[in-house]
C-alpha cells in the first residue's frame, strides 16, 4: 500500500487497475522471496571453522544477473513520453472522456430491439418480425438523435472542446471523435459544423460479416433441423399425392377396365389417407421456431379429396347410364307390350316377345337392378346425388312393381285382340280409329 500511494492517480484510473495491482503485489512477492534466498544462501553456505578444512578453496557466491542496469532515472522518459501521448493519442483529452462518459451513461443498456418483448408474444411469422424490427429500429434512431447525439453536437459547439489540439491536429482529433460514434451512421462533427453533409463510414469489416453470417447460419441450420425431419416426415408419406405420382396413378386406373369394387378401394384408399392427413396435429413446437402445419394438411387432404373425386364421378356417371339404359328398356318393353297389333303376325311376334322378356329379360333386368341398388348403399355415404339422380334411382326401383300391372294390361289387350280377329267383328284399322 505504500507503495501505491507513491503512484500518481492518474496511472491508477482505468478498468485494468486492479489486475495490474495485482501483478505489482506478485512481482513485489516474488522479489523480495528471492532477496530472502539469497540472503539466507549466503549466511548459511559459509565455509565452516573446522579442522582439517584450512586449505579448501570457498566457491563464490552467486552474483546478481549482469546487464540490467536499474541505476537510470525513469521519471523524465515517463513524463517525455505521457506528454508525447497527450499530444498524440486524441483519446486521453478530456472532451473525449466527457464523450465516453455520457456515451456510456446513455448507451450502455440501450437495446435497438428488445427481443425478450418479442418472445412473450404467441409465435410470429417472419414478415411480422421484420415489420416490428424496422419499427423498433426507427423509434430507437429517433430517441438517440434527440438525445445522445445533441449532446455530442452541443459538447463540440463549445470552445475548451478543442483545447490544446493544434490546427494540424484537428484532423486526426476529428477523426478519433467519428470512431468514438461509428456505432451509428450519424453524420461527422466536423461535417456539421462546417456545413457539410459527411457522415460516419459504420460499415462492418468483411471479416466481421463473414464471421456474423456463417455463426447466424449455423445456428439457423441446427435450429431447423428438427422441423426438417418434420417436413420430410410428410414428403415421405405423402409427398405422391402431389408430385404427380397420385395423378399418373389415377389417369392409368381410369383408362383401363376395372370392376366398382376396384374402383371403391382405389376411391376408399385416397379417403383413408383424407382422414389420416386431418388427424395430424396441427401445429409442431420446435425451439427457435413453431410449425403450424394447418395449411399443409388442408391442402394434402384436397389433393387426395380431388383424386378421389375423379374416381367417383366416373363410377356415378356410369351408374346413372345403367339406371338410364334400365329405364330405357323397361319403357321399350311397356311400349310393346301395351301396343295393339295391327296384324294376326305381328300379334304372333308380339306374344313370343313378352314371353321372352318374362323368361330371360326381366330376370337379367332385376339383376341388374339388384346390382344398381348395393351400389347405391355405398353412394348413399359417400356422394351427394342431386334431385334428377334421386329421381331416376326412385324410377329404377319402382319398375320391378311397375311392370306386373303392365304384363297383366298385355294380357287384356291380347285377349281382346284374339277376339276380335276370331269373329271378324271389327278390322284392325277400324279398331285402331275407335
Amino acid at each position: 500500500m505504500s507503495i501505491l500511494t507513491l503512484v500518481p492517480q492518474s496511472v491508477m484510473e482505468g478498468k485494468d487497475r486492479k489486475l495490474l495491482v495485482e501483478k505489482l503485489l506478485m512481482e513485489i512477492m516474488e522479489d523480495y522471496e528471492k532477496s530472502m534466498r539469497r540472503f539466507v544462501v549466503r549466511s548459511i553456505l559459509l565455509k565452516p571453522d573446522i579442522k582439517g578444512l584450512e586449505d579448501e578453496e570457498e566457491a563464490p557466491l552467486p552474483s546478481l544477473p549482469v546487464g540490467l542496469d536499474f541505476s537510470s532515472a525513469w521519471h523524465k522518459s515517463f513524463t517525455r513520453a505521457k506528454s508525447k501521448i497527450l499530444s498524440k493519442l486524441h483519446i486521453v483529452h478530456s472532451t473525449m472522456k466527457s464523450l465516453l462518459d455520457f456515451g456510456y451513461a446513455a448507451l450502455f443498456d440501450f437495446l435497438l430491439v428488445d427481443f425478450s418483448s418479442l418472445r412473450l408474444k404467441e409465435p410470429i411469422d417472419s414478415e411480422s418480425l421484420k415489420t416490428d424490427v424496422s419499427l423498433s429500429c426507427s423509434k430507437a434512431e429517433k430517441k438517440i438523435l434527440m438525445t445522445w447525439y445533441q449532446r455530442v453536437i452541443n459538447l463540440f459547439t463549445q470552445n475548451e472542446a478543442l483545447n490544446s489540439v493544434k490546427l494540424d491536429q484537428l484532423d486526426s482529433f476529428y477523426n478519433c471523435v467519428d470512431v468514438l460514434m461509428s456505432n451509428q451512421n450519424f453524420q461527422t462533427v466536423c461535417s456539421w459544423l462546417t456545413g457539410d453533409t459527411a457522415t460516419l463510414d459504420a460499415e462492418l469489416p468483411k471479416h466481421v460479416l463473414e464471421w456474423a453470417t456463417s455463426t447466424l447460419k449455423k445456428h439457423i441450420r441446427g435450429n431447423l433441423e428438427g422441423p426438417k425431419k418434420y417436413f420430410e416426415i410428410y414428403v415421405e408419406k405423402y409427398g405422391w399425392l402431389v408430385d404427380e405420382t397420385a395423378q399418373a396413378r389415377v389417369e392409368r386406373f381410369v383408362a383401363e377396365e376395372h370392376s366398382f369394387d376396384e374402383y371403391t378401394a382405389l376411391i376408399d384408399e385416397f379417403f383413408t389417407h383424407t382422414k389420416e392427413i386431418l388427424s395430424l396435429p396441427e401445429v409442431a413446437y420446435f425451439p427457435m421456431v413453431y410449425l403450424n402445419s394447418e395449411d399443409l394438411k388442408q391442402g394434402l387432404a384436397s389433393s387426395a379429396n380431388a383424386f378421389a373425386k375423379v374416381l367417383m364421378d366416373r363410377i356415378v356417371a356410369n351408374y346413372r347410364e345403367e339406371n338410364e339404359k334400365i329405364c330405357r328398356e323397361f319403357e321399350a318393353i311397356k311400349e310393346r307390350a301395351l301396343k295393339v297389333p295391327e296384324t294376326a303376325e305381328e300379334m304372333v311376334e308380339t306374344v313370343a316377345y313378352i314371353n321372352k322378356v318374362k323368361d330371360k329379360d326381366i330376370k337379367d333386368l332385376l339383376l341388374r337392378i339388384k346390382k344398381c341398388s348395393q351400389q347405391l348403399l355405398y353412394f348413399l355415404d359417400n356422394f351427394l346425388f342431386d334431385p334428377e339422380d334421386i329421381a331416376l334411382n326412385a324410377t329404377v326401383q319402382l319398375w320391378p312393381k311397375r311392370i306386373g300391372p303392365i304384363f297383366d294390361e298385355h294380357d287384356d289387350v291380347r285377349a281382346f285382340s284374339w277376339f276380335m280377329v276370331y269373329f271378324g267383328l271389327l278390322d284392325f284399322s277400324h279398331y285402331l280409329s275407335c
